[in-house]
Parts: C-alpha cells; sequence; structure tokens
C-alpha cells in the first residue's frame, strides 16, 4: 500500500477530473495531471459495475498500490503528478505482473518516468 499522505484527497480528486488528461489501456483508464502539482498521489477506483463484491474491489485497489509502490522504487519520478486509475473489467482477473507492467506503460506514455 501507498501511504494515506501519497493518495488523492477529495479535494484535488474533484479537481483531477476537471483538468486531467485520460489515457487508456487494456485494464484501466488514467487520468493524470501535472501542472500546478508539487507533490505526487495516486488513486485507484474500482466501480461496482467492475466488481459487484467490495473484496474483489479492496483487493483490486491493493494490488494496484503495491504495484505502484513497487515502481517508484526502482524508477525515479521526472515530474510531480495527481494520477487516478479507474479499472477496468480485465483488471480483476489479470496477475500482478501484467498489472504492474501495464501501469508502467501507462507512466512512460504521460512521461512521468
Amino acid at each position: 500500500m501507498l501511504p494515506k499522505n501519497k493518495r488523492i484527497s477529495k479535494d484535488l480528486f474533484a479537481e483531477l477530473l476537471k483538468k486531467g488528461v485520460v489515457l487508456h489501456s487494456p485494464l484501466f483508464s488514467f487520468r493524470v495531471m501535472k501542472e500546478g502539482v508539487r507533490e505526487l498521489h495516486v488513486s485507484f477506483v474500482v466501480s461496482k459495475k467492475t466488481a459487484a463484491s467490495a473484496v474483489d474491489r479492496n483487493k483490486m485497489k491493493r494490488r494496484g498500490y503495491s504495484a505502484v509502490r513497487n515502481i517508484l522504487k526502482t524508477a525515479p519520478v521526472k515530474t510531480p503528478f495527481v494520477g487516478a486509475f479507474f479499472c477496468k473489467k480485465g483488471a480483476l482477473v489479470s496477475g500482478f505482473k501484467e498489472l504492474q507492467a501495464e501501469i508502467l506503460s501507462l507512466f512512460r506514455k504521460t512521461g512521468i518516468l
């Protein structure tokens, strides 16, 4: 898990939805905002349409935060950003390595890493 101070607050999330740029991949939709940001903040959103069970939704969030933590340990971040991952249905059945590779590719597309 990422520390709570690295996750997105409600105020930042509302701003991200208005000003963020959206990128898509098979497992995630990634909304990112780099302008006017001083620190790195990441969030995972899993809707009830994606996973009906709260256990599955929380499992996806924990996997996502762990993958981001592993990526940030190995690769330095060029610019601070605020980003939210919106999980798609395929993310629930995919493995951890696949999730991590997908997140890494989205980070590279945005120029964060």
